[in-house]
């Protein structure tokens, strides 16, 4: 009987550990896919594919940087300084933002996005205005964001949090190896080279160049890297 009230007593997420950031990193890939299909809308006119995996409504970039910040930010958030939270998370950001389009570049050698003719550009992968933007949405989500959806979060049964958090773990890590594979054959079909694993088959199958276009349609290939 003891042994069954300890286990009521178990909270899900409880803290700011891994269980946490990676709630967080979940929501911020799902807000990040709605935030970019809102600007399309209003800038556009039309809704457009926005999202970074090939199954489900994510895009990591958003779910990383957001995953980092309440990682690096969120603990003590009310105790520090408000501008140092908006520094630190405009650095973050624009970090966050330039390593994932050198990442992009370097192993897919395609960017998503290319800033070069935006004032205070760096490296075309980031600019100043964008790092201030973090640095406001850093803030927002560090002091009052976070500590009220973490209350929430831990709110959820302990089991079915737990059952949740493997299920979404298990489908991220597959997804994203199917996704990175995708990308990968793409290349070497676009050289004329044959699939030479089992794998490269099943993405000549299932992910030909005509799905990929239409999931990344902002992936453009570069011939040489930014200066």
């Amino acid at each position: 009987m003891e042994v069954f009230k300890e286990k009521e007593k178990k909270v899900f997420a409880k803290g700011h550990g891994f269980i946490k950031i990676f709630t967080f990193f979940v929501l911020g890939c799902l807000i990040g896919v709605l935030f970019e299909e809102i600007l399309s809308i209003f800038l556009t006119g039309s809704i457009k594919v926005r999202r970074g995996l090939i199954y489900g409504p994510f895009n990591p970039v958003y779910g990383l940087g957001v995953a980092v910040m309440i990682g690096f930010l969120g603990k003590n958030a009310t105790k520090r300084k408000w501008y140092l939270t908006f520094l630190y998370a405009a650095l973050i950001g624009g970090a966050c933002e330039y390593f994932m389009s050198l990442f992009q570049e370097i192993f897919f050698h395609t960017i998503s996005w290319d800033y070069s003719g935006y004032p205070f550009s760096i490296g075309g992968r980031t600019t100043l205005l964008f790092m201030i933007l973090w640095g406001f949405g850093g803030l927002l989500l560090a002091r009052f964001v976070y500590p009220w959806v973490s209350r929430w979060i831990e709110k959820i049964p302990y089991y079915l949090g737990m059952t949740l958090f493997y299920l979404f773990l298990i489908f991220f890590i597959i997804d994203a190896f199917l996704s990175v594979a995708a990308v990968l054959r793409q290349m070497d079909r676009q050289k004329g080279l044959p699939p030479r694993t089992t794998l490269g088959e099943f993405c000549d199958r299932h992910y030909p160049d005509e799905f990929l276009n239409r999931i990344y349609p902002n992936a453009k290939e570069v011939h040489k890297h930014h200066k």
